[in-house]
């Protein structure tokens, strides 16, 4: 669009009449720069993360087999202890939408110990049946599959806070339990 300068110079006198008189002439303003918000759905709030000091775990004890055949599925018990000055939300206590988002549950993932990368992530997550607070233990059950391809692995269990963290990435350690798939 070409404008002349005549036409420029009437727009901007224009423009500064209206701001004199206190009026909003689009025409004048600069356009506000769009603003990034996330999709909220009206009744969900964002998730709060626990303070820095709740991310700590104490692992006490699992029944994951030391070997497994490739492909076969076990049920194992892992034996967790809150070690912080923190209440663990579970996904009924949390308080957030949509269910389970800010509560802790525990996951895992399986390692080569070839690979510097998890050959694959946990499908589900066990849920802590009740908030669990200072001190406390909790023992948690879970099914794992091992993978098809014979060799060692690790499986890794973690903690994490749904839709914050993941407890190893403030700082807490995993389980790693050695199995071996043949």
């Amino acid at each position: 669009m070409n404008v002349s300068r005549t036409q420029r110079l009437q727009l901007v006198s224009a423009c500064l009449a209206s701001l004199a008189m206190a009026s909003t002439a689009p025409s004048c303003r600069r356009p506000e720069p769009a603003k990034e918000t996330a999709q909220v759905i009206p009744s969900q709030r964002p998730v709060r993360p626990l303070p820095d000091g709740a991310y700590r775990v104490e692992w006490v004890a699992d029944t994951v087999p030391r070997t497994m055949r490739p492909g076969a599925s076990a049920n194992v018990t892992v034996t967790l202890k809150n070690v912080s000055s923190t209440l663990w939300p579970n996904p009924r206590s949390s308080g957030y939408e949509p269910p389970g988002a800010g509560a802790v549950r525990l996951g895992h993932r399986w390692w080569s110990t070839s690979s510097p990368v998890p050959i694959s992530e946990s499908p589900s997550r066990a849920d802590l049946e009740r908030p669990v607070g200072p001190g406390e233990s909790v023992s948690l059950q879970v099914v794992v599959t091992a993978p098809t391809p014979p060799g060692e692995y690790r499986l890794q269990f973690d903690l994490v806070q749904e839709l914050v963290a993941w407890f190893e990435a403030k700082g807490a350690p995993t389980l790693l339990v050695p199995v071996r798939i043949r």
